[in-house]
């Protein structure tokens, strides 16, 4: 609800916080994801550039869906006598629950930095009801 508020009333907006953004954060802590519903299934569509493929794992587990993907880069520089190392190493997991997916004819395809998953729907039936009398 804090990003329905209008810009005009947020009076904190008019002095930041330099120091409210971690420095050390980076855009291995979390993906961007479009989900979409149609009459029949559910369709993500995961951000997840730079991943191969083998590195990005989909599970569907209880009712929920599952993607994480593990990355573990290595790049060397050398100049002179000073050698610098940076490893970029991380893990991003983003779980979302349904109700009613078809789990054995559930769909993943990843191209071009793109994860799409389609979940089909599967038939509700109602659940009876039983009255209970009150004694």
């Amino acid at each position: 609800m804090f990003n329905l508020i209008p810009f005009g009333l947020r009076t904190f907006d008019r002095c930041p916080d330099l120091f409210a953004d971690d420095f050390f954060k980076t855009n291995l802590d979390n993906f961007k994801t479009d989900i979409s519903e149609t009459d029949d299934k559910y369709l993500i569509e995961a951000d997840l550039p730079g991943f191969a493929k083998d590195d990005i794992e989909v599970t569907f587990r209880d009712g929920a869906l599952s993607i994480s993907a593990k990355r573990d880069d290595v790049s060397e520089e050398t100049k002179g006598n000073y050698l610098r190392k940076e490893r970029r190493t991380g893990q991003v997991i983003r779980t979302f629950v349904f109700d009613n997916v078809d789990t054995d004819n559930v769909k993943a395809e990843y191209k071009d930095g793109v994860l799409k998953v389609s979940l089909p729907k599967k038939e509700v039936t109602p659940t009876e009801v039983h009255k209970i009398d009150i004694q």
